[in-house]
């Protein structure tokens, strides 16, 4: 049964949804070890689930994205992420990037065909991990101001206009690295303003960023890939996107309740 609902839900999210009785196969409560036939029916919540190889199989990939690569789909952008991606001819789905890296950072760049888990992974508040290299030293009141939060002005897209913000940032987990002269820092953020980072660094006294790296969006990174590779996400990271997903249907379930 765990099978059959994949990739609907993750292994544990499969035997939640079973043992709360949400599950029924042939019209009957579906049990943990269940054997689905060809011909069975499997109902989640009432709506029939179709078997796995009838549904269309979306694409999720990570990215370690160079600097000068632009996070848009659009062609006649210079540097689109499509273009630098090099996507073998025949490749099964359309992708596109989940959030954005600004042109001159770098680092994990999720992106997928599924516009649900895009959703989900940017309003669920999930962690983005980053090194960031700055010109000045990094002491620990400076870090601190990072991690209680700073005002800053950003730019917001919304309903086909722009929007201009200014307001303290979420707190934050912030970490001064060794080596560098303390000049590099770690930061945590779950929120997502335009070139955030880079005006927080600023507005505490680090000045102009030299170097930003995402090194892990949601848990995952890029592992040994080199600058510029991309890679399908492995079974394992799997079970992170169907937790986002699970995590977004539940929220909105108990919004309509």
């Amino acid at each position: 049964m765990n099978a059959y609902l994949s990739p609907l839900s993750s292994r544990r999210g499969a035997d939640s949804l079973i043992s709360s009785g949400r599950v029924t196969l042939n019209g009957q409560p579906a049990s943990l070890g269940a054997r689905v036939l060809p011909g069975d029916t499997v109902l989640v919540d009432g709506e029939a689930v179709a078997p796995p190889e009838e549904r269309a199989e979306h694409v999720f990939l990570v990215y370690r994205k160079p600097p000068g690569v632009v996070c848009t789909t659009d062609p006649d952008i210079p540097g689109n992420v499509v273009a630098a991606l090099r996507l073998p001819e025949g490749f099964p789905r359309r992708v596109f990037p989940v959030g954005r890296l600004d042109k001159d950072s770098t680092g994990v760049l999720l992106l997928t065909s599924c516009g649900a888990f895009a959703d989900a992974a940017l309003r669920g508040g999930g962690a983005k991990e980053y090194e960031v290299a700055v010109g000045r030293r990094v002491t620990e009141g400076k870090a601190g101001r990072m991690r209680g939060g700073v005002v800053i002005t950003t730019t917001q897209q919304r309903d086909g206009g722009r929007r201009v913000r200014t307001a303290p940032t979420d707190p934050c987990e912030v970490e001064v690295l060794k080596g560098g002269g303390g000049t590099r820092f770690r930061i945590v953020l779950r929120e997502g303003r335009n070139r955030q980072i880079r005006r927080m660094a600023k507005a505490v006294g680090l000045g102009e960023v030299l170097k930003l790296e995402r090194v892990g969006f949601l848990g995952l990174g890029a592992g040994d890939l080199e600058e510029g590779g991309w890679r399908h996400l492995d079974e394992g990271e799997m079970e992170v996107v169907k937790e986002v997903l699970e995590g977004s249907a539940s929220r909105a379930k108990k919004r309509r309740r």
